[in-house]
C-alpha cells in the first residue's frame, strides 16, 4: 500500500495565507479526488507538495514529502514535449504507453507534430505516458477537461485499475467523477477534508 499522510501543511502565497491542512491521508486502493471551486487552491496544494513553485513557503513539516520523489504530475495542458512526435512522447518512459493509448481507439497522426494535437488527444497521450511510467504516485490536475464521455469512461477505468497498487490523487471539478466509486475530499474554507 502506498499512502501519503499529511499531519500539518500550511500554504502561503507571498504574504497571503491560502490553506491549512491537518490530518488527512491519501491511500492507494482508491481514486482520491479533491473537489473544489476554481481559484481556491487545488493546483497550489498539488504543486506545493511537489515543490513546483519557488515562491511558496508551503511545507513546515518536511516529512510529508518523503514518498513524493517517485511521482508524476499531469495538469490539463502542457505535459508533452513539443519537439517530439506523439509517438516519441508515448515512448518517452515505456513502450507500454502505446498499448495504453490504443485502448482509447482514436485516430491520431503519431508521426506528426505534438503541437497539432487537440486538447483531448494530448490528455489521452499524457495519461498513457503517466500510467506506463509506473510511478508510486500519480497526481492529476484537471486532466479530463477535453475528454468526451467515452474517453472519460476508458480513462476512469484505467485509473481505477492503476490505483489498486499506486497512489492516485486527482484535483477536479469534473462532475463525472462524483458519480463514481471514489474517495472524495473537499477543498473548502481554506482546508481539505474527507467527505
Amino acid at each position: 500500500m502506498v499512502e501519503l499522510k499529511i499531519e500539518k501543511l500550511d500554504i502561503d502565497f507571498k504574504t497571503k495565507h491560502i490553506l491549512s491542512i491537518k490530518n488527512i491521508c491519501f491511500e492507494s486502493g482508491n481514486i482520491n479526488v479533491i473537489k473544489g471551486e476554481n481559484g481556491k487552491g487545488k493546483t497550489l496544494f498539488l504543486t506545493s507538495l511537489l515543490k513546483r513553485n519557488d515562491y511558496i513557503s508551503a511545507l513546515k513539516d518536511r516529512k510529508v514529502i518523503s514518498i513524493l520523489s517517485n511521482s508524476i504530475y499531469l495538469s490539463s495542458k502542457g505535459n508533452l514535449f513539443d519537439e517530439l512526435t506523439p509517438l516519441e512522447n508515448l515512448n518517452y518512459y515505456s513502450s507500454q504507453a502505446l498499448e495504453i493509448f490504443k485502448k482509447f481507439n482514436i485516430e491520431v497522426n503519431l508521426n506528426g507534430k505534438s503541437s497539432y494535437l487537440s486538447g483531448g488527444e494530448e490528455e489521452i497521450i499524457s495519461i498513457a505516458v503517466a500510467i506506463s511510467a509506473k510511478r508510486d504516485i500519480l497526481i492529476l490536475d484537471e486532466s479530463t477537461n477535453f475528454l468526451d464521455n467515452n474517453a472519460f469512461e476508458i480513462y476512469f477505468n484505467l485509473i481505477k485499475e492503476y490505483s489498486k497498487n499506486h497512489l492516485v490523487i486527482i484535483a477536479t471539478h469534473d462532475s463525472r467523477f462524483f458519480k463514481k466509486d471514489i474517495k472524495l475530499f473537499k477543498l473548502d474554507n481554506e482546508t481539505i477534508s474527507k467527505r
